[in-house]
C-alpha cells in the first residue's frame, strides 16, 4: 500500500508518478494520439448503416423505449429502399423490437447519452470515451504480450552504456560543461536500464498503428470488443496461474461481457471451457467458467 504522503498528493503528483512508468507513459501517449481525430472531427456525423442502428438503438435504451430501432424520426434511412406507408401496416412509432444486434454496445452508448444528453454533440462524446477505450488497449497488451515473452530481455550493459558515454565525452572535450552535464545526470546508469522488451513493442504497435488511432471516431462495436477479448484473455491467464474457481468465474463473466459484445467469442469460449476440463483436469474452474 503506498504511503499516506503519495495518496494526499495533488493531482499533478499522481499524473507525474503514473507517467513514471513506461505503462503509464505508453497509455498517455495512446491517448493523446486517439483524441487528436476525435478533437479534429468534432462535428463529424456517421455514415454506415452498423452506426445508425447502434445509435438508435442507444437512444431507444435513454428514451425508455426498450430495445428498438426504426422509430419514426430514423424512418427516412429505409424509405428510399424499402417503401411503405406506415398507416397500413402495424407499426409502433416508438419503432420496431428487435434482437439482432447484441446488447452490450448500444447499452454502454445508452449509458454516454444518458450521462451527456441525446443531442448533436452525442457522437463526440461517445467518441471521446473510445478515446479511452482504445488507450487503455496499450498496456493491456502489454500485459499479455509480457506474459508470452522470453525471461530474458535483451538489456544494454553497463559496459556499453559507459563506452557511450565516454564517447559523448571525448566528443565534448571542447565543451567542459557538456561533459560535466552528462555525468551528473547519471548516462550510464540510465542507459544500462534501458530495456529491449517484445511485450513493449508489442505496446508501441498497438498506440502507433494508424486504424486503431482512428477506430473512435467509428461508432462500431470493435472499440468495446478489443478491450474485453484482452480482458478475458488476461483473467483467464491469471485464473490458470491461481487454479481457484472464483478466478475462473471471474473470468468468465468477462468473456460473457465480450460475448454480449459480439457473440463470434462464444466459440472461443467452448474451446477454453474444454481446455480446463481436460487439458488442466480443473473441472471446478471449467464449471465456473
Amino acid at each position: 500500500m503506498p504511503p499516506e504522503s503519495e495518496l494526499a498528493g495533488s493531482p499533478a503528483d499522481w499524473l507525474r508518478h503514473a507517467y513514471s512508468s513506461f505503462i503509464g507513459r505508453a497509455f498517455f501517449i495512446a491517448l493523446v494520439l486517439r483524441l487528436i481525430p476525435v478533437f479534429l472531427s468534432y462535428n463529424l456525423g456517421i455514415g454506415l448503416n452498423d452506426m445508425f442502428q447502434y445509435d438508435m438503438l442507444a437512444r431507444s435504451i435513454v428514451a425508455g423505449n426498450g430495445y428498438r430501432w426504426y422509430a419514426e424520426p430514423d424512418l427516412y434511412l429505409v424509405k428510399e429502399f424499402i417503401p411503405f406507408d406506415i398507416l397500413a401496416v402495424n407499426y409502433d412509432p416508438r419503432g420496431v423490437l428487435t434482437s439482432f444486434r447484441p446488447p452490450l454496445y448500444p447499452a454502454f452508448l445508452a449509458l454516454i447519452y444518458f450521462l451527456t444528453g441525446v443531442d448533436a454533440d452525442r457522437f463526440f462524446t461517445a467518441r471521446l470515451a473510445q478515446a479511452f477505450l482504445g488507450a487503455a488497449l496499450v498496456p493491456l497488451t502489454y500485459l499479455l504480450a509480457h506474459r508470452f515473452s522470453p525471461r530474458k530481455e535483451s538489456t544494454l550493459t553497463a559496459e556499453h552504456a559507459e563506452s557511450a558515454e565516454n564517447n559523448k565525452i571525448n566528443s565534448a572535450n571542447s565543451a567542459p560543461a557538456l561533459s560535466h552535464a552528462l555525468r551528473n545526470e547519471g548516462i550510464v546508469e540510465e542507459l544500462s536500464a534501458v530495456k529491449f522488451s517484445p511485450a513493449r513493442i508489442a505496446a508501441w504497435v498497438v498506440a502507433f498503428y494508424p486504424m486503431l488511432v482512428i477506430y473512435p471516431l467509428a461508432l462500431a462495436t470493435e472499440n468495446l470488443f478489443f478491450l474485453l477479448i484482452l480482458l478475458s484473455t488476461l483473467t483467464l491467464l491469471r485464473a490458470v496461474d491461481s487454479g481457484r474457481w472464483p478466478s475462473f468465474a471471474l473470468a468468465g463473466f468477462v468473456f460473457g461481457l465480450t460475448a454480449l459484445t459480439r457473440s463470434v467469442i462464444s466459440a472461443a469460449v467452448i474451446l477454453a471451457v474444454l481446455w480446463v476440463w481436460f487439458a488442466l483436469k480443473n473441472r471446478a474452474g471449467a464449471v465456473a467458467l
